[in-house]
């Protein structure tokens, strides 16, 4: 047998892989046993080894990691340890079994967001503690495993192409499951790494995780990070997962959506999980979906929002701009501003771009050009696409028959809907 990183001086740095250690056969008490897993206490920046669990006769025992090390050390895998030596691991919060929880399993790589499956772990070893370093997400990995990387490599050196590593730094994974057999839940270690994804990436992470893995998440997460995640994925999807939640939790993340995207993520939802999320959600917020579900698809009510920015047209440029301001975190879409006359008929539209280069005390409607471009919510899909492809703007105000303003549409949160109207008229 090789010698193993194990043997080496404690003083001196020394590498090897989890798959070195699981499935080893070690001699306990005189018995043949195999190493079945590893025991990893969390820690900063690199977990460590604490011990292995050895099962012999049927039965499985924890042994420490200095145990461990000193049987490697001593010769052939060989224990001569007292009954009392064997004992229940015990785990805590703190820490978990490592071939449970991350062999085979799903990480994501924050800094490439996306999921890589574990094939093997990077072990260092020095001075009597063994750290957790990398996962190995590679083919090598699983090589490995497979106890063929020796052969594989010697066949690679024939045709002069070497197998590269693929290690990702455990400061940079963040493993993701609902719970391992002891109850502990991975993601409570650093979910802010999450939080810093951009919400198309984070959506692109939940649509490859496993039921169970994006409700996770999910739970784990501020309920403006979920919302923008699931603003990205499709309805179906989306309904999937707010129905795993529980009803108060769903309810605050909906409330953070676009309020057009989470009507038809509601309308995907089965329905007794519908009543459950609509009365655990604020009257507003209810209300204000319940009125987008009532418009018929294929039309422009079905895609408007009614979270904008309105003001008087006797406000001033200063009052705008401090509105603007005040509910720029709340507000999807703050370039357009909408005049609404004390009767709530649409008067005009400025921009920012005229707000900044305004006086201060400039009253809005000054600003305002003598054409005002808009649709009705009944409008079909095909005329909005029109519209939006003739004028290029990156919204459009949805009016009723008085002209009062009801919402409006965005392009990019209505690009899917509209793309095959795009297509043809591009064509």
């Amino acid at each position: 047998m090789a010698m193993s990183f194990l043997q080496v001086d404690h003083e001196k740095l020394a590498f090897g892989f989890a798959s070195d250690l699981l499935g080893s056969r070690w001699r306990v008490q005189g018995r043949t046993g195999r190493l079945v897993d590893l025991v990893v206490r969390e820690g900063s920046p690199y977990p460590t080894i604490e011990g292995a669990i050895i099962k012999t006769g049927g039965k499985k025992h924890f042994v420490s990691q200095e145990k461990l090390t000193a049987a490697e050390q001593a010769g052939p895998r060989a224990f001569s340890l007292a009954t009392d030596d064997l004992k229940d691991p015990g785990l805590d919060g703190e820490a978990f079994l490592l071939g449970e929880v991350l062999m085979d399993k799903q990480v994501v790589d924050t800094l490439g967001a996306k999921v890589e499956r574990v094939n093997d772990v990077h072990l260092l070893y020095y001075r009597d503690k063994i750290h957790l370093v990398h996962v190995d997400v590679g083919f090598t990995g699983l090589l490995r495993r497979l106890g063929v990387e020796s052969a594989a490599a010697r066949l690679s050196s024939l045709v002069g192409r070497k197998p590269k590593d693929e290690w990702i730094s455990w400061r940079h994974i963040q493993p993701f499951h609902e719970k391992s057999g002891h109850g502990h839940i991975r993601l409570d270690v650093d979910v802010t790494r999450i939080k810093e994804l951009h919400p198309g990436e984070l959506a692109d992470i939940l649509e490859d995780l496993s039921k169970d893995e994006r409700t996770a998440i999910l739970s784990h997460v501020d309920a403006e990070t979920a919302a923008g995640a699931l603003e990205e994925i499709e309805p179906e999807l989306g309904a999937q997962l707010v129905e795993q939640l529980d009803p108060a939790v769903a309810a605050d993340i909906i409330e953070e959506m676009e309020p057009s995207l989470a009507a038809d993520l509601i309308e995907e939802v089965d329905e007794e999980a519908e009543q459950e999320i609509k009365q655990a959600m604020d009257g507003e917020s209810r209300r204000e979906i319940e009125a987008l579900q009532a418009f018929e698809q294929d039309t422009a009510g079905a895609l408007m929002t009614t979270n904008y920015l309105s003001l008087a047209p006797e406000a001033t440029v200063a009052e705008a701009l401090r509105q603007i301001r005040a509910r720029s975190a709340e507000v999807d879409y703050v370039y357009y501003l909408y005049l609404v006359r004390s009767d709530g008929a649409l008067a005009g539209v400025v921009n920012l771009r005229q707000l900044i280069l305004a006086e201060p005390q400039t009253k809005l409607a000054a600003l305002v050009g003598s054409r005002l471009v808009f649709v009705h919510p009944e409008t079909d899909w095909q005329e909005v696409a029109e519209v939006f492809y003739k004028y290029n703007f990156p919204a459009l105000p949805v009016v009723d028959r008085e002209q009062r303003l009801m919402g409006i549409i965005l392009y990019k949160h209505s690009f899917d809907e509209l793309a095959g109207y795009y297509y043809r008229m591009a064509g």
